[in-house]
């Protein structure tokens, strides 16, 4: 398989930074922190400041380093650490994508903070599977979010007739959206991106597919499953989705295509619970002015965790440490996931009948917690190379002609092939 674009961050890593800016001068009292992240959204900052404000109230200094995207993120870590100027902090989707920095041994454990602090004993097992490394954790698990949430306007729906939101990826919802279309709305938000061509295209193969034809495509590599009827459904179900989005739709980033429905230009859009932030932020009360539901009721598992780069000094290494157990507090879990709309990593916060909790976060924790209907989400499964390929041709198929027959071979020739 060839090595997709995605991997070769480092090369643009400087284009980048100019782009995302330098981190502000580093504090010399206090063990300070820098944490290279992507949450620019208007919700985001708050869970982020929580984050800060926390680290900074045990005696150490925070830095800020934004940076557009997930893999600008990437890059800008795998630069620095090329550059002898390794971040002390980055933080990463739920994914594989720092498979490589842990391989290279580019990361260092935070181990000893993790015994000390008994995660073993509050983390879900597929939790602490997924920070850990021969043995020993690496990273710090920050929220759980399900990455396939279907969001609404109320009016919107209501104005276009439409009084029950839809539950599933089915006939019914594309009923919907035709009420929404002749009602002279945009029906479905939906950014031209790699990234949310990613996350609309899990929403549709856990909704169509289920849970049991996902773990046979991509855990158990079935070769009939990878272009059986049902993974043809998946992919013209998914095409059919973009006779409903907006000219505008190209290269648009999430937040703005989330103010489209936040506005009322938008009927709905699928995006991960971190969406909701940008509701809230927005003055928008869930249940009254937008509403959210889990297509086919399967849990898409994804999150944020933190990465630390390997240090030269023991300040900058005493720092992460902070870091990580601040990052894990239960009362900064608690506040960090209020502010973001997501699930704590940690068991010991109680999220189910929390009032602090509202209508959308209790159906993501209760499918969560339940357990039969989580998947892993599909970057947390495959190679990057694998992963960047799959959204190549998704994002191909979607706004071409390409015959199913054709994204179906393709499809399986690159999970075949993803070890």
């Amino acid at each position: 398989m060839k090595t997709h674009p995605w991997t070769k961050l480092a090369a643009c890593a400087a284009a980048c930074l100019l782009a995302c800016g330098t981190p502000a001068a580093i504090a010399a009292d206090g063990p300070s922190v820098e944490l290279v992240n992507v949450w620019t959204g208007a919700g985001e900052r708050t869970m982020l400041k929580v984050m800060a404000d926390a680290y900074e109230a045990s005696g150490g200094k925070f830095v800020n380093t934004p940076a557009p995207t997930g893999n600008n993120v990437m890059a800008i870590t795998v630069n620095r650490i090329l550059g002898g100027n390794p971040p002390t902090a980055s933080q990463f989707a739920f994914s594989r994508i720092f498979d490589d920095l842990l391989k290279k041994g580019q990361l260092a454990d935070i181990d000893a903070v993790a015994r000390a602090e008994g995660w073993a004993k509050v983390l879900p097992k597929e939790i602490l599977d997924g920070i850990s490394f021969n043995g020993k954790v690496y990273l710090a698990p920050v929220d759980i979010t399900s990455m396939n949430r279907l969001y609404y306007n109320i009016p919107v729906l209501k104005k276009a007739g439409i009084d029950k939101p839809p539950t599933e990826i089915n006939d019914e919802f594309f009923a919907a959206l035709d009420k929404l279309k002749a009602s002279g709305v945009i029906p479905l938000a939906l950014g031209g991106n790699a990234q949310q061509y990613r996350w609309t295209w899990d929403a549709v193969m856990s909704a169509v597919g289920g849970k049991d034809h996902w773990q046979a495509v991509y855990v158990q590599r079935d070769p009939k499953a990878m272009k059986d009827e049902t993974q043809r459904k998946v992919f013209e179900t998914f095409r059919r989705l973009s006779k409903y989005i907006d000219k505008g739709s190209s290269g648009r980033a999430w937040q703005p295509t989330t103010n489209l429905v936040i506005s009322g230009q938008a009927g709905m859009q699928i995006l991960g619970d971190w969406g909701k932030a940008e509701f809230v932020a927005a003055g928008k009360k869930p249940g009254v002015d937008f509403g959210c539901g889990l297509p086919g009721g399967v849990f898409v598992l994804t999150g944020d965790v933190i990465a630390f780069p390997k240090q030269k000094s023991a300040d900058a290494e005493k720092a992460q440490q902070m870091f990580a157990k601040v990052v894990m507090a239960p009362q900064v879990q608690l506040d960090v996931n209020l502010k973001h709309g997501s699930i704590p990593p940690r068991t010991d916060v109680p999220v189910i009948g929390n009032a602090g909790f509202d209508d959308c976060v209790q159906i993501a924790a209760q499918t969560y917690t339940k357990g039969t209907t989580v998947v892993r989400n599909s970057a947390l499964i495959l190679s990057a190379d694998a992963m960047g390929s799959v959204v190549d041709l998704v994002s191909e198929y979607f706004n071409t002609d390409m015959k199913t027959d054709e994204a179906l071979d393709r499809y399986a020739a690159i999970l075949t092939a993803d070890k």
